[in-house]
């Protein structure tokens, strides 16, 4: 679960909030939010950098540890500042649900826009608006229609749900207690306590190999899509993208404990036996399909992609990472989205930074594309060349994941 909004909108102070009325603290948490005079200071329990407690500001992700019924939670405390919008995008990478935060008193910003659609980016399926601040405002309810339309005009796309709780996060109101000042169906605790996980499109199954072990003969396997059972039969994709034969599932497990199956979204160790000309010897790097999914090659590849270094000429040079496997590609850009209306125009010679953009990836040589296992099997990291930072991330199109205000797929 990943808090996003802009900067001051009250992210931090929520998770404090949050983790302070639900007992999630320990003695010496409560001891360091009182600080030096005394005075309850609930963003420092994720704003625990120096700098971030001298500007007031989140720079890089902070997670903390909660239990909601009986579920235990990874709380992210994501930064929103323009400046940190790859923290943000590698805290939503990892993340189920989104709480976006909206300050009652202004409203939604072009940045909480950026968070929302790149959530969305992401995979995040479930989000909860929380309209913060609403002891600052006389008319809660009419704050609350407004945030309302505008999110149903920022998030089109029928598979994500979106609910919104009015909350004052330095108050407490309706985060776990119920507010006295506005009436709300559910306390933001009620509704994370509900929320269901989503789960990736069944069927179809793809996992990338992460880790192997020469010594044991195990293999870290990350579930991508669909399930893997004992027994089963799955095909190689090399790193170079060729078929490399079949491999029969001997045994998963996970921390030591045996399964007979597992499901996506999940990390587990495997074992394999070589059947029909395969290699029991797997590598990291290399893609294991099941057999209602075949592996399409391309040279090229149409992807929405957030550039995430400095303004950059167009087309530019860069590394891709996909799965383990490194190759150098060339970025051109088609169009560019305005994130205050929603709307895609000409792309123009060049891409800035926190641009989103449908791009064109080029490479020499085919990049593998698994068909029909759901999302997370397309994301791709860009890296520059000579400094290998990351200078974006990419999504290649299967489906259309966005639609403008007018309705009209992106």
């Amino acid at each position: 679960m990943v808090a996003l909004g802009e900067v001051d909108d009250g992210k931090s102070t929520l998770i404090g909030r949050l983790l302070h009325d639900a007992g999630g603290l320990t003695d010496d948490q409560m001891a360091d939010l009182r600080g030096w005079n005394g005075a309850l200071s609930l963003a420092r329990a994720t704003d625990g950098l120096r700098d971030e407690r001298r500007h007031g500001i989140t720079i890089d992700t902070a997670y903390r540890h909660l239990t909601l019924a009986g579920r235990g939670v990874l709380l992210a405390d994501a930064p929103g500042h323009r400046r940190f919008t790859a923290n943000a995008l590698s805290a939503m990478s990892t993340a189920h649900l989104a709480l976006v935060m909206v300050d009652a008193t202004r409203g939604v910003t072009d940045q909480t826009r950026r968070h929302v659609l790149l959530a969305v980016f992401a995979g995040v399926r479930s989000m909860v608006v929380l309209v913060n601040k609403i002891d600052l405002v006389d008319d809660v309810a009419a704050v609350v229609e407004r945030v309302s339309g505008e999110f149903a005009d920022v998030v089109t796309d029928p598979r994500v749900v979106v609910r919104v709780v009015p909350v004052s996060a330095l108050r407490g109101d309706n985060i776990v207690h119920r507010s006295a000042r506005v009436e709300a169906s559910n306390t933001l605790m009620e509704v994370l306590c509900s929320a269901e996980v989503p789960v990736l499109a069944r069927g179809a199954m793809f996992a990338a190999v992460h880790t192997s072990s020469e010594q044991h003969g195990s293999v870290g396997l990350r579930i991508l899509s669909g399930s893997v059972a004992a027994g089963a039969e799955l095909s190689v994709i090399g790193v170079d993208g060729r078929d490399r034969g079949v491999v029969v599932v001997r045994s998963l497990e996970v921390t030591g404990t045996s399964l007979t199956a597992a499901d996506a979204p999940r990390a587990v160790s495997a074992l394999f036996t070589a059947a029909r000309g395969g290699e029991a010897g797997l590598r990291r790097g290399d893609w294991l399909v099941g057999p209602e999914s075949r592996p399409t090659r391309r040279t090229s590849v149409q992807a929405t992609a957030c550039w995430l270094a400095p303004e950059r000429t167009l087309p530019v040079d860069v590394v891709a990472l996909q799965h383990a496997r490194r190759f150098p590609v060339r970025l051109r850009a088609a169009s560019v989205l305005d994130v205050r209306t929603g709307t895609w125009s000409k792309a123009r010679n060049m891409l800035c930074q926190n641009d989103i953009a449908q791009v064109e990836i080029i490479s020499d040589r085919p990049l593998c594309h698994i068909t029909g296992t759901g999302e997370s099997s397309d994301r791709i990291v860009l890296t520059d060349a000579e400094t290998h930072d990351t200078v974006g991330c990419a999504l290649v199109r299967t489906g259309r994941w966005l639609r403008n205000r007018k309705g009209r797929s992106a």
